[in-house]
């Protein structure tokens, strides 16, 4: 059976936006532009941040009063992660649990550079 020839990209291609795409850089409440970002790891690249998220919404889900077999199924999550999940959330509002606020969080990660001193010759 013949098989078609696929076409050879170079790996960089790969995953790289298409040529006349229009990309926006809305950036995020920490900077205003991605490409201007002084974070060394995205915050929605960092897997805890992707997960805490994913946590809101499931517990949005439970007060808007889904069955955990339909979260479950949203989410593509077992039912007993769906538990775990509600009852994490349930100990954090009892308790008095801290919270960072990301307004100020280049503030608190990031240091001012301190200027090179002058070349003396």
């Amino acid at each position: 059976m013949l098989q078609k020839k696929q076409k050879y990209y170079p790996v960089s291609r790969l995953h790289s936006l298409p040529d006349n795409h229009n990309y926006v850089d809305g950036g995020c409440d920490i900077s205003p532009s991605c490409l201007n970002c002084k974070l060394v790891l995205c915050k929605y690249d960092d897997k805890k941040y992707k997960i805490i998220h994913r946590n809101q919404e499931i517990n949005l889900r439970i007060k808007e009063g889904f069955s955990l077999t339909e979260i479950s199924n949203m989410f593509n999550l077992s039912t007993r992660t769906i538990r775990r999940i509600n009852k994490n959330n349930a100990s954090k509002q009892s308790t008095n649990y801290k919270f960072i606020n990301t307004e100020n969080i280049t503030k608190m990660i990031i240091k001012p550079r301190i200027p090179l001193p002058p070349i003396i010759s």
